[in-house]
């Protein structure tokens, strides 16, 4: 859309429709595309104040809210004065703020937006159009310190004062009204130790009344980094390269990795939009965000759990499944159960077991129960059959591998296929592993027990995600072929979704990855660009159709 040039400061009011923006502010310019006429080297707060006089009908909040009034009833112009000029690449910003008898409108400003040549585009205004009743103000006032003490009741602050508090007269629009007011802005010390939600420290404004001294508003306004833990990456021996690492070996700060801990509510504790420990006894609150344990201290399987189930369902919405977990995986992170983990898919739950090496400290074995929840997040009743059945070690197989092809990179120069690396060092007869999901195994190999059945099926998705560039040099390559797998296999699981459980075989997975091929791709009336792949690598494990 082209600016159409104006003769002078007055933008008429046809070029303006701003209806549709006053859900969020005032907006005026963008759909009107004006622009003044350059004012050479005139000071830029000088041009936003003649602007905004040359325009008070157009600013004014009335107009903007009832587009049915007369719009050619005269209104009193906002009193602004300049506040401050920010420079950018466009040019100038000025920010104008709106008084009544010399004292600041909370909130009442506009920000005038003008070229290097002072031509102004745009602009954004809360400018209230109301002024304060007469006696409004005038009536005995609190002083600064009795508006302090008002606010001590709500937000206790004695002898917790870093620096003096800031206490500026206002006027503040509450319930319709302007009310002469004490904006009072201080930061608290904490409390030490911390030890609940209700600590309050940090920065934070209030407005107290001041003829009645309540207070209208409270905020925190201090700007929070994201929470932070420390988590094994995928675990202390993949991190070391260490082969004969021991369970009960002392772990160097090196084999940790500080990650942030996202989509957390606001409550302290480990609970999120994927996934929440609120199964997991005595779980740890920290009220600052700062989740950094160490193996052996409570608070790190949580930790552990929490950010891999959280991490791996965003990775994956990135790559398009992104309505997977419409509720949080409730976690227990050490369940009394034993050295064994399960998922419960009627609880909607993943509790990990105890044990030298406890389950969750081992991001595979946590990846692979969450493959569990994801298999029955995409098909409801995924492996209610009887056990051992091939659609059960489909389940198992494609936990392993979703365990080891998250962590490729990693594992790319050790443990490569391996799953459960750190876990197995605390059997009763310690191994280098739970499982692999590079065997030789073939249907030939077939047990009729699903973990070791689901060797199997890990193994061909291996395969896949080899023979799409998984081994290749380039690192670019490598993640794009992670990339496909992923979208291939998890389709697949769609096209399972009919028929009893217990009538699902390897080949019928093989029909649903032709499929999943065939429909991700851009002419669905053709073969998927990976078949010839998907056949070979299935056939070689002895699977066709």
């Amino acid at each position: 859309m082209e600016l159409q040039v104006l003769p002078d400061l007055s933008v008429p009011l046809q070029r303006v429709n701003v209806y549709q923006h006053t859900q969020m502010k005032d907006v005026i310019g963008a759909m009107g595309g004006f622009l003044t006429p350059p004012a050479g080297r005139m000071d830029p707060r000088q041009v936003a104040l003649e602007f905004t006089q040359a325009n008070s009908l157009l600013i004014a909040k009335p107009y903007v809210l009832d587009m049915g009034k007369d719009k050619t009833t005269p209104q009193p112009p906002a009193i602004v004065q300049s506040s401050t000029v920010m420079r950018s690449p466009v040019g100038y910003h000025v920010q104008l703020q709106q008084t009544y008898e010399g004292i600041p409108i909370y909130g009442g400003r506009a920000i005038v937006h003008m070229t290097e040549e002072r031509s102004v585009y745009f602009v954004t205004s809360d400018l209230h159009p109301d002024v304060p009743e007469a006696e409004m103000g005038k009536a005995e006032a609190l002083s600064r310190q009795e508006a302090l003490e008002a606010l001590a009741a709500e937000l206790p602050w004695k002898d917790r004062l870093q620096g003096e508090p800031h206490c500026e007269k206002v006027y503040f629009s509450h319930q319709g009204l302007l009310r002469l007011a004490w904006c009072i802005d201080l930061s608290l010390s904490p409390k030490t130790p911390i030890a609940t939600g209700e600590d309050r420290s940090g920065d934070w404004r209030a407005i107290v009344d001041m003829q009645s001294g309540e207070v209208l508003q409270l905020l925190d306004i201090a700007l929070y980094d994201d929470p932070v833990g420390r988590v094994f990456y995928p675990n202390p021996v993949v991190a070391m390269k260490k082969e004969d690492l021991a369970w009960n070996a002392a772990i160097p700060d090196s084999a940790y990795r500080q990650v942030k801990l996202s989509r957390l509510d606001d409550s302290g504790y480990l609970s999120g939009r994927y996934a929440d420990t609120a199964d997991t006894p005595n779980r740890v609150l920290e009220t600052d965000g700062q989740f950094l344990y160490q193996r052996g201290q409570p608070g790190f399987l949580e930790v552990m759990a929490y950010y891999f189930v959280d991490h791996v369902i965003n990775w994956l919405r990135r790559q398009g499944w992104p309505d997977l977990f419409r509720r949080p995986l409730r976690i227990n992170a050490c369940a009394p159960m034993g050295d064994q983990s399960k998922f419960f898919p009627y609880l909607w739950a993943l509790y990990f077991g105890e044990g030298k090496v406890m389950d969750a400290e081992d991001a595979s074995i946590i990846l692979h129960e969450l493959g569990h929840a994801i298999q029955e997040a995409q098909v409801k009743g995924w492996g209610v059959c009887e056990k051992n059945k091939p659609v059960r070690a489909m389940g198992e197989g494609f936990g392993d591998w979703l365990a080891t092809v998250f962590f490729a990179e990693q594992r790319r120069t050790f443990h490569q296929g391996y799953v459960g690396d750190w876990d197995a060092r605390g059997y009763k007869a310690p191994s280098t592993c739970l499982r692999r999901v590079d065997t030789s195994k073939t249907m030939n190999d077939w047990r009729g027990e699903e973990h070791e059945d689901g060797e199997i099926w890990s193994a061909v998705l291996w395969d896949l995600y080899q023979g799409l560039g998984g081994d290749s040099t380039q690192a670019t390559t490598r993640r794009q072929a992670r990339a496909t797998a992923v979208k291939l296999v998890l389709t697949s699981h769609q096209y399972l979704s009919d028929g009893l459980r217990e009538t699902l075989t390897f080949q019928h997975g093989l029909q649903a990855l032709l499929d999943a091929d065939r429909f991700t791709s851009a002419d669905v009336t053709k073969p998927g660009p990976h078949e010839q792949l998907i056949r070979d690598v299935f056939a070689a494990r002895g699977i066709t159709v």
